[in-house]
C-alpha cells in the first residue's frame, strides 16, 4: 500500500512539475511570438502608411503640375 501510494505522490509531483514546466516554457514561447509577430504587423502597417502617404503626395504633385498656372 505504502509503495504504490508513494509511486501515485511521485507521478503526481513529476506530472505537476512537468505541467509547469510546459505551461511556462509554452506562454513564454507563445508571448514571445505574439510580441514578434505583433511587431511584424506594426511594421507592415507603417510600411504601408507610408505607401499610402507617398502616394497621395504624387498625386497631389501631380495635381499641381496639371494645373495651369496664371
Amino acid at each position: 500500500m505504502t509503495w504504490s501510494s508513494s509511486l501515485r505522490l511521485d507521478l503526481r509531483l513529476d506530472l505537476r512539475l512537468d505541467l509547469r514546466l510546459d505551461l511556462r516554457l509554452d506562454l513564454r514561447l507563445d508571448l514571445r511570438l505574439d510580441l514578434r509577430s505583433r511587431q511584424l504587423l506594426m511594421s507592415l502597417e507603417q510600411v504601408s502608411l507610408l505607401g499610402r502617404v507617398s502616394r497621395s503626395c504624387r498625386t497631389s504633385l501631380r495635381r499641381r503640375s496639371a494645373e495651369p498656372r496664371w
